[in-house]
């Protein structure tokens, strides 16, 4: 079913503005002078020159590197923080998938309509496109407590808390424990944060933290949703094959729609949940990792690997915000398992319904 959502607040609370400077448009007095085109608030994009031709693309998956001077607009005063690509007009039709990595957060921005019936992937997946989504696990991202003895590590903090890690057999140890989410939706566009590693990490990396999902921005006059977006948290890797414990899932990153008008429809899927906790590894076997979320409504499950070690908690979903603890269920020899990642951030205002949006929609801060 279609629905029309025209959100005509204020441009210093939220919402697409496109200025020339010297119009007398608000919003763009502070625009450096050599950037007098500016759209957006959270954040503004100013350019030399307006973006003047559509963006479409031709491949079914197109991804894109978003610390690539190539494939990221220059002409704008936000490129050395995030990797904008702009058009006048943005299409990403149906059966087509666009994926990012790289180190800065991503922006899609049209001056006109954004058009997505096809998927925007930003998350951080094993066994996905990219490990790790655009901007995830940034510098700001705190760190928790570490396992002591066999036990599993914490799941990343973001919107919500990550679960603490469980103890192995005979209880040798304490899981680790995740640091404070963040209250208020964070001042700049960013990606979650990763999951603590289990108390021993294998030499391909077993019993490592997941990455927190990636961010991504989309700006424009209009947009319509037919399509997914996910910004979800990477699986904690299960222990090595050892007494072990298994990593934490990532938490989910950062998504955010910047527009006066939001159209969805059936098809329409935003979520940034967590990433499920790695199993935990016994004498001689490996634990299983973590598992991810594939819709808003669908969490990432603990994991359920056959090692002895014991199972990682579950990943936030819906307005649950805060990762699954680790589960105390080791049999002998076996390790703990890892603690479940936490919400992201999502701004879509407008769309209040867990089966579309997954963690709930908040308010950007105040500009």
């Amino acid at each position: 079913m279609r629905s029309w959502m025209a959100l005509l607040a204020l441009v210093a609370a939220c919402g697409f503005t496109g200025n020339h400077k010297g119009d007398g448009g608000v919003g763009d007095d502070d625009a450096p002078n050599e950037f007098p085109f500016c759209y957006g608030s959270f954040p503004k994009v100013c350019f030399q020159v307006a973006p003047t031709d559509a963006r479409t693309f031709t491949d079914a998956i197109t991804v894109i590197d978003t610390a690539s001077t190539m494939q990221c607009d220059q002409g704008n005063d936000q490129k050395d923080h995030y990797c904008v690509v702009a058009g006048n007009g943005f299409t990403i039709n149906n059966a087509q998938k666009l994926a990012a990595h790289g180190s800065k957060p991503l922006i899609l921005l049209s001056t006109t309509m954004f058009d997505l019936s096809g998927d925007i992937d930003v998350s951080s997946s094993r066994n996905g496109i990219q490990t790790k989504g655009p901007g995830a696990d940034p510098a700001e991202c705190a760190m928790g407590a570490p396992p002591v003895g066999s036990s599993g590590g914490y799941g990343g903090s973001f919107h919500g808390k990550g679960g603490v890690g469980s103890e192995g057999n005979t209880s040798d140890g304490v899981g680790g424990t995740a640091p404070e989410p963040l209250a208020p939706f964070p001042s700049t566009l960013r990606g979650g944060c990763p999951g603590g590693g289990g108390n021993t990490i294998g030499a391909l990396g077993e019993g490592s933290g997941g990455s927190g999902g990636g961010a991504v921005a989309i700006i424009a006059t209009q947009v319509h949703i037919n399509g997914r977006i996910n910004a979800s948290g990477e699986g904690g890797r299960g222990g090595p094959g050892s007494k072990s414990g298994g990593g934490g899932g990532g938490s989910g990153g950062m998504i955010v729609i910047d527009s006066s008008m939001i159209q969805h429809d059936s098809r329409a899927a935003i979520w940034a949940n967590g990433g499920g906790g790695g199993q935990g590894g016994g004498t001689g076997m490996g634990g299983s990792s973590g598992n991810e979320s594939t819709g808003p409504s669908v969490g990432a499950l603990a994991s359920t690997g056959t090692a002895i070690g014991a199972n990682g908690g579950g990943g936030s979903v819906g307005a649950v915000l805060m990762g699954g603890t680790g589960i105390s269920d080791a049999g002998s020899g076996g390790g703990g398992g890892g603690g479940g990642g936490g919400a992201g951030f999502v701004h879509v205002q407008g769309i209040t319904d867990l089966l579309i949006v997954s963690p709930t929609s908040i308010d950007l801060p105040p500009l």
